[in-house]
């Protein structure tokens, strides 16, 4: 799973390339960290999961953000959108564990970028911009590819194919949500505040789902926060760099990383219909993207 970092008001020296390449290596991070997550929902219940992406996110991002910025830094002027924001992402995260559960990782992940998509639908409404009508085709082709991912009605496809979508929609809402708190704290402040309100919710739940894991499931467990943390530092760093509009497009190179770990940890490879839908939506995102340019 991926965050979209507020809008930067200046880019630092050393050009475009360093970004590129930070976000080129998240697009290999977080696909592992997703990876890891369905090795371990076959044992360990997914709250738990969930726990140990935000819980290590906490833990390795708070004490550097309060150290940079002083104990004050998380307070927040904007305390429901900010609550909000961790709620979506913490109900995408639960959904698209849940899913991979019994979904291959390629499909999963292809399912979550109809969240551009949905960004684009839901924009008039919360965010007061104007969707054109070539937009509107792109979006709709975009939810007509995911339809070909998902293909209800056909034989071998479990409910569980429409949970990672449900992440996708839940993933929109906390992009929204990134956008309307843009400038008003800094990414790495609004990241902790996030992290902390979905580890401690989290928290209050894990005496009632507990599993002790094994020596190496708990190193995984470790890996899986740790993979989260390091990938949101990456992308944060990678906007100081480059552009968000120059970055966007690399986020799709993601879908290779998933399909080659489907492949050679799980045995997953996506048949013809999974292709052609997953191209159909990472085609009508990068439309999207070259309308919003303009």
């Amino acid at each position: 799973m991926r965050v979209e970092a507020p809008a930067r008001q200046g880019l630092l020296a050393g050009g475009a390339a360093l970004g590129i390449l930070m976000m080129l290596i998240v697009q290999v991070i977080m696909p592992i960290n997703d990876a890891i997550a369905k090795y371990l929902v076959a044992s360990l219940p997914v709250l738990q999961i969930a726990w140990a992406r935000f819980f290590g996110n906490a833990v390795l991002l708070v004490p550097v953000v309060l150290w940079r910025r002083g104990l004050g830094a998380l307070r927040t002027d904007r305390p429901g959108l900010q609550l909000a924001r961790a709620v979506a992402i913490l109900a995408a995260n639960l959904l698209f564990v849940t899913g991979v559960r019994v979904v291959p990782l390629a499909d999963a992940l292809a399912l979550i970028f109809v969240a551009p998509l949905a960004v684009t639908a839901l924009s008039p409404w919360l965010l007061g911009e104007q969707v054109r009508r070539a937009e509107w085709v792109a979006v709709c082709l975009g939810f007509a590819g995911a339809l070909v991912i998902i293909r209800p009605g056909s034989a071998g496809i479990d409910i569980a194919a429409l949970l990672p979508l449900g992440a996708g929609l839940c993933f929109s809402l906390y992009l929204i949500l990134t956008r309307k708190l843009a400038g008003s704290s800094p990414a790495d402040v609004t990241l902790s505040i996030t992290s902390l309100v979905a580890a401690g919710a989290l928290s209050l739940l894990m005496p009632f789902v507990w599993v002790w894991p094994s020596f190496g499931e708990t190193l995984l467990l470790l890996a899986v926060g740790t993979c989260a943390c390091a990938g949101h530092l990456l992308l944060t760093r990678a906007l100081d760099f480059a552009p968000a509009a120059s970055l966007a497009p690399f986020t799709y190179l993601s879908l290779v990383t998933a399909t080659a770990l489907g492949w050679f940890v799980f045995g997953d490879f996506p048949d013809g219909w999974t292709w052609i839908g997953a191209a159909i939506v990472v085609l009508s995102g990068l439309v999207l993207w070259q309308f919003r340019q303009r």
